[in-house]
């Protein structure tokens, strides 16, 4: 499964999209007028342009995940930031 979120919606009605895995999403940009950037995971945003057409799809390459045994990352966030409820120091 793929997840598509919009990230700063202005409505409410703008909500995560899960696709098939095996899915191909083209987005082509539109208008002329407004400034449009393409920001992918968190990295750098670039900008594009009237007609240009962005493709995604799952990747060929994987990744191995580590998880630590001891407990969870809300664990290990409430931990290290001190919110309430949280009485280990780290």
């Amino acid at each position: 499964m793929l997840t598509l979120t919009p990230i700063c919606p202005h409505t409410l009605s703008n909500r995560s999209v899960i696709v098939s895995s095996d899915s191909v999403i083209q987005v082509k940009v539109l208008s002329q007028k407004l400034e449009i950037f393409l920001t992918a995971d968190g990295q750098v945003q670039l900008p594009l342009f009237f007609g240009n057409k962005i493709q995604i799809r799952k990747s060929d390459k994987t990744v191995r995940l580590v998880r630590l045994p001891n407990g969870s990352f809300f664990q290990t966030l409430r931990q290290k930031l001190n919110w309430s409820g949280s009485s280990v120091k780290v």
